[in-house]
């Protein structure tokens, strides 16, 4: 590996190429690592990038879109648009907060919104799928973007990512009447003390009442995690019954094992107890990629 960027590349990598074009040095780039002869250099951070509409749309017309556009169905992989970046929350199990410092950037509903079009009128998508980490951040946003949809009457099926403690029923009305067909949630656990652990800020008796409200108007996803290292067989107990219920309420349920990358508070703290596995997921997914995840009480019980 020559050169690494570090957060957001778009600047960064137009930078390291005409380096490389001129044959001049890499010192004052910033935001990346690179090999300077034996030795590995570390220059400054990048600053955030502040005005996302600045960001050209990904070059659509460079990538065969036959696999996005062959069909709409449920088990379909969607096409991910992005319209903000960043998470304010600090789950502990989570890189995110590491990766973006807790900011969040925004692009315009405006721009979102036309790259949507753009999308299906060129391309045909089925439907898509809104990947920010936290899309329900902002509740007049949120409403702002499904206006727009029904403005330009566009009725194209997408889903995107909610959290437990953001949502309501205007919210969910406003999704639904846009043509939003799932939310996820990452509930994380059906116990409350690993719940304030791991600081998701809600208990397990809201997310109960978010995921019951949002059946109402549309599909539910919710995804759980089993291995914190601090984790007792009890609350593993409540984790399993809590997603079981859920998905009999009609809910789509998963159960995942841990596997908090490096930025995420939680390797930092537990470092000792890191232990190399190949990762996988249990009960209603299959494996997805290997990862690191711990060794904890449950593991020995």
């Amino acid at each position: 590996v020559d050169v690494v960027a570090s957060g957001e590349g778009e600047e960064t990598l137009l930078e390291v190429v005409r380096c490389m074009r001129d044959g001049s040095s890499l010192e004052k780039v910033l935001g990346i690592a690179y090999r300077d002869g034996e030795t590995i250099r570390r220059n400054p951070p990048r600053p955030r990038i502040r005005d996302l509409g600045k960001i050209p749309y990904p070059a659509y017309e460079h990538v065969d879109m036959r696999e996005y556009s062959r069909g709409a169905a449920a088990d379909h992989i969607p096409l991910g648009v992005l319209s903000a970046r960043g998470c304010p929350y600090a789950c502990t199990f989570c890189d995110i907060p590491g990766v973006w410092g807790g900011c969040t950037v925004s692009r315009s509903v405006t721009d979102v919104v036309a790259e949507v079009e753009l999308l299906k009128a060129e391309f045909a998508i089925p439907r898509l799928h809104i990947v920010d980490d936290t899309f329900v951040l902002s509740k007049d946003r949120v409403l702002e973007f499904c206006r727009c949809l029904e403005e330009r009457a566009l009725d194209l099926p997408w889903s995107c990512f909610g959290r437990v403690d953001l949502m309501d029923r205007e919210i969910l009305e406003a999704l639904a009447s846009a043509n939003c067909e799932r939310v996820f949630y990452g509930i994380e656990s059906g116990s409350d003390l690993m719940l304030e652990r791991i600081d998701k800020r809600f208990t397990i008796e809201r997310a109960f009442s978010v995921v019951r409200q949002t059946l109402d108007y549309m599909q539910a996803d919710v995804s759980s995690i089993w291995g914190f290292p601090f984790e007792q067989l009890e609350d593993f107990y409540d984790t399993i019954i809590a997603l079981l219920d859920m998905q009999q309420m009609g809910a789509e349920s998963r159960l995942n094992m841990l596997a908090p990358l490096p930025s995420a508070e939680m390797s930092r703290t537990f470092v000792k107890q890191i232990m190399p596995l190949r990762g996988r997921e249990v009960g209603w997914a299959s494996a997805m990629s290997d990862n690191l995840t711990f060794a904890g009480s449950l593991a020995r019980k």
